[in-house]
């Protein structure tokens, strides 16, 4: 029966198995000198375990080390305390810089006297340059949108997640105060059903208007038209709902201008072609009457009808 104890107990046995480990192991003293390193090292840093072993942990810093001076870190090993999954920055033999996640313990002699630290590091350089690519990303993007002049917001659930500089100026709300609204918080009250409704099914893979009108309400209560336009995509696993807010209040108060402008044109149309008819009917009776009787007063009559008729016109 085998027994991983019993196979480790044989040295040669136990630095085989650290040695076919991806993980950096490493043993050092109080001074930071290494006395102990498998070989994953050469392919994490470049280094043979001989280059390591009885050199001091600076030199694998290169230009890259946070610390002020190599006496801080020194003073801090004599305090025999552990760290865990702490980053550290190393310089490859090649020069390039290497991202790993370190843990270690102090170890103790047989008096309790700490004598060092035992120790594994992890290589995370692709994972950190992955965050890094990200961050870059999400800064271009946010550049991107904040110069884009129309209003750009997300929402996650019911919680905005993300609003550009042109949808913090239309709803005069600060980028920390969105984050605190609900998607329909900016929705006129008459408007919220209609908002809402689509806001939960275009989240919810259910089908939802992409377009439509609807007023919001900025900070201060005033009220501006807008034509919403929405998608839905992933981010993280999660839905995620992205619209964007043409601001047509002008338009839409230049329709209500029209239109009070045409009905109005329509009144004074039929009040004028009431008249007028009335006028034309009376001068159409006066003339027949003239042309049996030939009276001079008949035909002043007229006269004076169609004056009243013209200065309505003019009027």
């Amino acid at each position: 029966k085998f027994l991983l104890n019993d196979f480790l107990e044989t040295p040669n046995n136990f630095i085989s198995f650290l040695d076919s480990l991806n993980d950096w192991i490493w043993a050092m003293d109080l001074n930071a000198i290494h006395t102990f390193s498998n070989k994953a090292v050469e392919k994490i840093l470049g280094y043979k375990v001989e280059e390591i072993i009885g050199h001091s942990v600076f030199k694998l810093w290169g230009n890259t080390s946070s610390f002020r001076s190599n006496e801080l870190t020194i003073e801090t090993l004599q305090k025999g305390e552990p760290w865990i999954n702490v980053k550290g920055i190393f310089q490859h033999k090649n020069g390039s810089i290497v991202y790993t996640e370190s843990s270690a313990y102090p170890v103790f002699d047989e008096n309790s006297q700490l004598i060092g630290y035992r120790g594994i590091d992890r290589d995370i350089t692709d994972k950190v340059l992955l965050q890094k690519s990200l961050t870059d990303s999400n800064n271009k993007f946010s550049i991107v949108m904040d110069l884009t002049p129309v209003p750009i917001m997300m929402y996650q659930g019911n919680k905005f997640v993300y609003a550009n500089k042109a949808a913090q100026k239309l709803c005069k709300y600060s980028l920390e105060e969105i984050y605190n609204l609900n998607f329909w918080s900016l929705v006129h009250p008459e408007d919220i059903e209609m908002a809402k409704k689509n806001g939960i099914a275009r989240q919810d893979k259910q089908k939802a208007i992409d377009e439509y009108k609807l007023r919001v309400i900025d900070k201060y209560g005033s009220i501006r038209w807008v034509k919403l336009y929405g998608i839905s995509t992933y981010i993280s696993g999660r839905p995620i709902a992205i619209i964007s807010l043409l601001d047509i209040t002008t338009n839409i108060r230049y329709e209500e201008l029209m239109a009070k402008s045409n009905k109005l044109l329509k009144e004074i149309s039929s009040i004028f072609r009431h008249d007028i008819g009335n006028d034309l009917a009376v001068i159409k009776s006066a003339l027949r009457l003239y042309d049996r009787t030939g009276e001079k007063e008949m035909l002043n009559a007229i006269n004076e009808r169609i004056g009243q008729s013209l200065s309505r016109i003019d009027s």
